[in-house]
């Protein structure tokens, strides 16, 4: 647990964090609210859900997988039409922990 997720834990309390590092989100925030739209024009929420299921969202809009690197274990992109990134798009997993 991060010393973010360890303060607001031991205050019983909420928080909202805006960022745009999904690593951080992801090991941060149990809960996210995904935003949608064009900027200054106009926008949308989705409803909270797991930070998992909104990072998945928000990359399967942007048409990206990310993998985990099996050796350092950080978030890799993977390149558009490979193996790996047809494969997590046909299985709808976006975001491979």
């Amino acid at each position: 647990m991060n010393i973010i997720s360890s303060f607001i834990s031991s205050r019983n309390k909420c928080a909202i964090i805006v960022d745009h590092d999904l690593s951080f989100l992801d090991s941060t925030c149990p809960k996210s609210i995904l935003f949608r739209g064009q900027k200054g024009v106009n926008g949308m929420t989705d409803d909270i859900e797991s930070t998992e299921k909104a990072i998945n969202n928000f990359l399967k809009n942007v048409d990206i997988t990310i993998r985990r690197d099996k050796d350092s274990g950080r978030p890799r992109i993977n390149q558009n039409g490979s193996k790996l990134d047809i494969e997590q798009k046909s299985a709808g997993i976006y975001f491979a922990e």
